[in-house]
């Protein structure tokens, strides 16, 4: 969670609640004609969608240039590392348990770097666009376009989204942090996964920190990962039998 853009930026409430209500339930954020993010009529309601997109969404350039005019440019890459973590110390490995073990799958136990063929894109300074949202990252499998994981910082204004997310999936539930000056909550639908850390900033103001985990769409790479290493494994071994 290093490198997030800050900023004291104030946005007028009325605009919060707007992109509250755009990011969470799929409306337009301002008043004039906007590309839609929606790749398709079947809207991807079954769990958890940030500006439309689901997990049944797949990232196209024309949804790309949607975000870009919510958020903002982007960066881009094409292969990347995939963190899963948020909040304080060993908090998915006390509390979800299968959220850990998908990224320690992901990751290496050694702590070598392992990139993915995933497309990750990353919005530094969506504040320009007068959102609440500090820093935007948009993770996608290459393969499919399915998104794997959305991770989200929001400003102080972020407990307006929090009531919002409320309205829209019912009562979270929370977990304490062993004293430490953090809330968790989180909603679980259809097997997915919606985080929100409410943590102090270094000013002391309180930051929100949302991971939004596609958990199906993040074991189908895992999946795709582990048969291409085994069809590499079966190759070589095939190589080396007919090299002698």
């Amino acid at each position: 969670m290093n490198g997030f853009h800050q900023t004291t930026r104030t946005v007028p409430w009325a605009l919060v609640w707007a992109f509250c209500l755009a990011a969470i339930t799929g409306g337009c954020g301002d008043d004039r004609p906007a590309k839609s993010i929606r790749p398709s009529q079947q809207a991807a309601t079954e769990s958890f969608t940030f500006f439309d997109l689901g997990a049944r969404s797949r990232l196209t350039k024309t949804v790309r240039g949607a975000l870009a005019d919510h958020l903002g440019s982007d960066a881009i890459e094409r292969r990347a590392t995939i963190d899963l973590d948020i909040g304080p110390g060993r908090f998915l490995e006390k509390h979800f348990k299968e959220l850990y073990r998908l990224h320690r799958s992901l990751n290496s136990d050694i702590g070598a770097r392992v990139e993915h063929p995933i497309t990750r894109l990353t919005y530094r300074y969506p504040d320009q666009k007068n959102t609440p949202f500090k820093f935007v990252r948009l993770v996608f499998a290459n393969e499919t376009d399915r998104p794997l994981y959305f991770r989200i910082v929001l400003k102080k204004e972020g407990s307006a989204i929090v009531e919002t997310l409320r309205q829209k999936y019912g009562p979270p539930q929370s977990i304490g942090t062993d004293g430490q000056d953090t809330q968790i909550l989180y909603w679980e639908k259809n097997g997915d996964t919606l985080l929100v850390a409410q943590t102090p900033d270094r000013f002391g103001n309180p930051e929100y920190h949302m991971m939004i985990y596609f958990v199906a769409n993040l074991k189908d790479l895992l999946a795709t990962e582990k048969k291409a290493a085994a069809r590499r494994e079966k190759e070589l071994k095939q190589a080396g039998k007919t090299a002698f």
